[in-house]
């Protein structure tokens, strides 16, 4: 029987700064294009944000559902830098600028060219042709390209040719954007997709389930943190069922890769599932795994669950708080048990596991509402962890801060650019913790050179978060003034407000006034005489 060609699975992104309610042009266009193309390659388009982007290519990943992912020339490069599975970029061609330029050619005489990576060596001989007077400018990143557009509408640059993001971003800075990729360029991509067929694919059993933290990772001296970490160190030599608590961000599963790192499962796998990242039905399969024939199209032969690859090592069972109803009541004889029953399958299969659990939810308040067994928490709650917000380990700020700059390829936060950030990060509510930490940490690696000179973008259009929603009192004093100026009567009454938002904290008032703690605290005894 002659075997089926092989056809490889296309998905091709589109990126937005916010997605469109309907099919935006470039989806459509693509869906246009690659109609041409169903007998040679499987093809799905998907329209997403760009904060969104990364988790959507990392899941098609995982559920190789991908074989090349599609997408513009920024976004390609930086999905490259954390996936393995080929990405080609759309590239503008020449093609594409002419078409493009001689569109922006009835609308104006001044266009903007705003083009990832590096400029177009014919675009001179085009402007000379078309009569045209072109401002050419390249970007790596969103907040580069972002400031590029800004600076062309205030050279009075009313079209922009680029990418569909450059174009969003020119529509909203009032100009107006020019798509600069056509069919002739998504055909040219299509016809380039060299992809050999994946002869032999490994099983699920087959791939590593590893970590990449340990405690020696973990970056922190504030109490409660070196508390919860201690605490983790004496857990880790035991086999017992471990639930992490704490908010959004905090880090939990890194606590939760550290925890079997140190413990005698190390060699083992370490198999971490989101329990609210999936539907129902799909967790049900991924957790238990599935016979043959348990459900219309299933894997022929069937397929081992995440329970059963976790054999040997740990279950690292991640927002535990949002799983399904029914799915918790299996949970529980899992962990009552140690086995596994696949849907569709008759007899269990033992299995060796540790199990850690983490949740962002208060479970107590679930169980009230009827949203969580009351079994399936006294099940999961024998070893506690709970891991501090970032709000509470004020004096590990700017160490992670700065370990985070490093990251990103930035130097320490020491140098001028960045000391004005350093009173925001101190007085900060930090509501989405070390996650959110490293993102302010990113903007200020790629933005540092913005912030020097008079003529630099300041701090509240970089980092708005820090200016939104913040209480008079809770504000560090301006660079410019100090409690001295104040005069006596006046930076007696700031203190005290400051140490009030405070809760009483000292070292924590201080620190946002900029002061010594003595300094505070002979400005508080003078006040009250």
């Amino acid at each position: 029987m002659p075997t089926a060609a092989y056809r490889p699975r296309v998905v091709a992104l589109v990126t937005h700064l916010r997605c469109p309610g309907a099919p935006s042009p470039m989806a459509r266009l693509i869906e246009q294009v690659s109609a041409d193309y169903r007998q040679q390659a499987h093809v799905e388009v998907i329209e997403t944000t760009l904060g969104k982007l990364l988790p959507l290519a990392r899941e098609l990943e995982r559920r190789q559902q991908a074989d090349v992912i599609l997408c513009s020339g920024a976004a390609a490069d930086y999905l490259r830098q954390h996936l393995s599975t080929s990405v080609q970029a759309l590239h503008l061609g020449e093609h594409d600028l002419i078409r493009a330029l001689a569109l922006a050619h009835t609308r104006t005489r001044r266009v903007g060219v705003l083009s990832f990576g590096q400029p177009h060596p014919g675009l001179a001989a085009m402007q000379a042709l078309l009569n045209l007077k072109v401002h050419e400018h390249t970007y790596t990143r969103l907040e580069q390209a972002r400031a590029q557009v800004a600076q062309l509408v205030a050279d009075g640059v009313q079209v922009i040719i680029g990418s569909p993001t450059v174009c969003q971003l020119a529509d909203a800075a009032g100009a107006q954007g020019v798509l600069a990729l056509d069919s002739d360029s998504l055909c040219h991509a299509f016809d380039n997709l060299r992809i050999q067929p994946r002869r032999s694919r490994k099983p699920p059993a087959a791939q590593p389930f590893t970590t990449r933290y340990r405690f020696d990772q973990l970056l922190g001296d504030a109490p409660a943190f070196r508390a919860t970490v201690q605490l983790a160190q004496r857990y880790a030599a035991t086999d017992a069922t471990v639930l992490i608590t704490g908010e959004s961000g905090t880090g939990k599963e890194l606590l939760a890769q550290s925890l079997h790192h140190a413990s005698a499962r190390q060699q083992g796998p370490f198999v971490a599932i989101n329990c609210a990242a999936l539907p129902e039905p799909l967790l049900e399969s991924e957790l238990f795994g599935f016979e043959d024939g348990a459900f219309t199209g299933s894997r022929k032969g069937g397929k081992p669950g995440l329970i059963e690859l976790a054999h040997g090592g740990t279950l690292f069972l991640d927002e535990v708080g949002d799983m399904p109803a029914p799915l918790q009541t299996r949970l529980l004889r899992v962990l009552q048990e140690r086995e596994v029953l696949r849907l569709g399958g008759c007899a269990p299969t033992p299995v060796d596991i540790r199990v850690i659990a983490a949740t962002h939810c208060d479970l107590p308040a679930r169980i009230a509402n009827g949203q969580f067994r009351a079994d399936l928490f006294y099940r999961l709650n024998i070893l506690r962890l709970a891991v501090p917000p970032l709000r509470d380990r004020l004096q590990d700020i700017l160490p992670l801060f700065e370990a985070l700059l490093a990251r990103h390829g930035a130097t320490p936060l020491v140098t001028p650019q960045l000391q004005p950030l350093l009173p925001l990060l101190l007085r900060h509510r930090w509501p989405g913790n070390i996650r959110e930490l490293d993102n302010i940490a990113e903007r200020a690696a790629l933005c540092a050179q913005a912030l020097v000179g008079a003529d630099g973008i300041g701090l509240a259009t970089l980092f708005p978060e820090f200016f939104e929603h913040v209480q008079a009192a809770a504000q560090p004093l301006p660079a410019s003034e100090s409690l001295r100026s104040l005069g006596k009567a006046a930076e007696a009454a700031h203190a005290r407000r400051m140490l009030d938002s405070c809760d009483g904290n000292m070292d924590q008032a201080a620190r946002c006034l900029g002061v010594s703690r003595s300094t505070l605290w002979r400005r508080l005894r003078a006040s009250y005489g």
